[in-house]
C-alpha cells in the first residue's frame, strides 16, 4: 500500500523567508523557558543618569565588599598577635569625612561610614554595648550614634551595677584581691568598658595608693621640672596603673591619643571653681591640656586654633597652646563652656563663630 504525500500548508498571502528591509526581533530565553524578544531602550539624558547611578552603586558595593575582608584578614593577623582592642569609630571615620566636598551633608557622610566601619568591625569582633535605659530611649539612640546599629545593645538600669557586685567602693579598693574584682566583674560590659577593665583599674589604683598614700600624690611624683604639660606625668601615671597590661580605660598618651577621659578627669581633680572639683593640690592647672573630643574638635577648627583634621594629642596641644596665649595660667579654663557650643547646632553658636572670625568677639 503506498502513502499519499501530505500536502504542504498553503502559504499566507505575502509571507517570505525573509521579510525585505526587516529583521524579525531576535529571541532569547529569560532563564525560565520562556523566549522574549530584546528591545533596546531609548536613550535619554534620564536614562544614562539611571545607568550611571547602577554602574556606581555596583562598584560601590564591590569596594564595600573588598573593604570587609580586609579588616577580617587585619582583624586575624591583630588578634594572632594579641593585640585586638575595640575599634573607636568615632576617631577611625574623623579623617574622611573632614575631607568630605560635595553636595551631601559632613552628618550624612558620617552616617554612611560609621554604619560601614561599625559593620565591617563586627565581623572581627562583635560588641555588646550596655545602656543605661530601655530601648528606643535617649540612651540608646545616643549609643546608635556612637557605635552603629551593628552591635548587640544590652538595657541596664544603671552604672552601680558595678558597685552592687563589688560593694561599697572604698571596701573593694581595700579589701577585694585582683582575682576576687575579676570574678565577680566577670561578664560586666558597658560601651567598650569590660569587667577585666574595671578590675585592672582597682588593682593599678591600689598599687599607686600603696606606694603613695593617694592618687594625687602618684600622679605628682611623675612630674619633671622642664614638663610643658602633663603628658608625660600622665604616660607615667598610666603605665603605674595599668602595669603593663592593655586597659582600655587606661589609654597611654605615647602612643598619640588625645586621651580625652583623662584630660578631663584631670582637668576635674587640678581646676577649682564652680565646674570643677580641685581636689589635687600638688598640680598646677597651668600644665593642663585641654580634653579634646569631637565637640571640642569641632569648634577649635572652626577658631582657627588648629588646623589637624584628626583629633589627636597634637590637635589637643595646638588647640591648648592657642588658649595659652590668653590664660597661660589656665588654658582648659574655657573648655566646658566651648564644648557645649561644638555640641549645639543652631544658629546662637553660628552667630558666635561668624563674631569671631569677624572680630567682633573677645574671649574673657
Amino acid at each position: 500500500m503506498v502513502k499519499k504525500k501530505a500536502a504542504a500548508a498553503p502559504k499566507k498571502k505575502g509571507a517570505t523567508k525573509r521579510t525585505a528591509g526587516k529583521r524579525a526581533p531576535r529571541k532569547r530565553s529569560d532563564g525560565g523557558g520562556t523566549a522574549r524578544a530584546t528591545a533596546t531602550r531609548p536613550s535619554s539624558p534620564a536614562a544614562d543618569s539611571r545607568d550611571e547611578i547602577g554602574r556606581i552603586d555596583r562598584e560601590l558595593l564591590g569596594m564595600i565588599q573588598k573593604r570587609a575582608k580586609l579588616v577580617e584578614r587585619l582583624g586575624m593577623l591583630v588578634r594572632s598577635a594579641g593585640g585586638l582592642e575595640a575599634p573607636n569609630i568615632e576617631e577611625e571615620i574623623a579623617p574622611v569625612v573632614a575631607q568630605s566636598r560635595g553636595p551631601l551633608p559632613k552628618q550624612v557622610v558620617r552616617a554612611i561610614f560609621r554604619e560601614l566601619v561599625s559593620g565591617c568591625s563586627s565581623l572581627v569582633r562583635p560588641l555588646r554595648i550596655a545602656l543605661l535605659g530601655p530601648l528606643y530611649s535617649y540612651s540608646h539612640l545616643a549609643a546608635i550614634e556612637r557605635f552603629g546599629q551593628n552591635v548587640e545593645f544590652v538595657p541596664v538600669g544603671s552604672i552601680a551595677a558595678v558597685f552592687e557586685a563589688l560593694g561599697p567602693p572604698g571596701r573593694a579598693l581595700r579589701r577585694l584581691t585582683d582575682r576576687q574584682a575579676r570574678t565577680r566583674l566577670a561578664g560586666f560590659r558597658h560601651r567598650y568598658v569590660t569587667g577585666d577593665d574595671v578590675a585592672g583599674l582597682l588593682a593599678g589604683a591600689r598599687r599607686a595608693v600603696a606606694a603613695h598614700g593617694s592618687l594625687g600624690a602618684a600622679f605628682a611624683a611623675g612630674l619633671a621640672p622642664g614638663d610643658a604639660d602633663v603628658v608625660p606625668a600622665l604616660a607615667r601615671f598610666a603605665a603605674l596603673l595599668h602595669g603593663g597590661r592593655k586597659n582600655y580605660l587606661l589609654p597611654d598618651p605615647a602612643l598619640g591619643s588625645a586621651c580625652k577621659r583623662w584630660m578631663l578627669y584631670l582637668r576635674w581633680m587640678v581646676r577649682e571653681d564652680a565646674v570643677d572639683l580641685g581636689l589635687w593640690q600638688g598640680v598646677s592647672p597651668a600644665l593642663l591640656v585641654v580634653p579634646l573630643d569631637t565637640h571640642m574638635h569641632r569648634v577649635a577648627l572652626r577658631l582657627g586654633l588648629t588646623a589637624r583634621k584628626t583629633p589627636d594629642l597634637r590637635a589637643a596641644r595646638e588647640t591648648t597652646a592657642a588658649f595659652r596665649l590668653v590664660r597661660p595660667d589656665d588654658p582648659v579654663r574655657y573648655d566646658f563652656a566651648l564644648t557645649r557650643l561644638g555640641i549645639r547646632r543652631d544658629r546662637q553658636s553660628d552667630a558666635f563663630f561668624a563674631a569671631c572670625a569677624g572680630g567682633q568677639g573677645t574671649v574673657r
